[in-house]
């Protein structure tokens, strides 16, 4: 799982071990922890919060600070994400531990698990 940044707005994806693309899930919101509320996002769209049926469970995509806000993980919950894969830009700033929490209760509240990964 990964994400890429487009001038469209961010895209996060799934790929499985065949190389076929498993999940595709626009950023929901704006990129908040970078600082740029203006930034694409895909909240003028309705979400389809797709489900990867995999081996292991079933699984999410929420892209960035989309997983840290409640009604977004609830939404992935309800279509049957046991997992919900997190790709996303980190920064040490001042809100890094609260972003990590809100990760994490997030998750607990939901009973789910979320894995996040950035490259930074």
């Amino acid at each position: 799982a990964g994400a890429v940044r487009y001038p469209s707005g961010t895209v996060g994806f799934l790929v499985g071990p065949d190389g076929a693309p498993r999940l595709r899930a626009p950023k929901t919101l704006p990129d908040l922890a970078e600082g740029h509320s203006d930034t694409p996002s895909a909240l003028y769209s309705p979400a389809p919060f797709e489900v990867a049926r995999l081996p292991l469970g079933q699984v999410a995509l929420l892209v960035g600070e989309d997983a840290a806000v409640a009604h977004l993980v609830r939404a992935a919950m309800w279509r049957g994400a046991e997992l919900v894969l997190n790709p996303s830009r980190e920064f040490n700033d001042g809100q890094f531990a609260i972003r990590q929490q809100a990760r994490m209760a997030r998750a607990y509240e939901n009973h789910l698990c979320l894995a996040t990964a950035s490259p930074s």
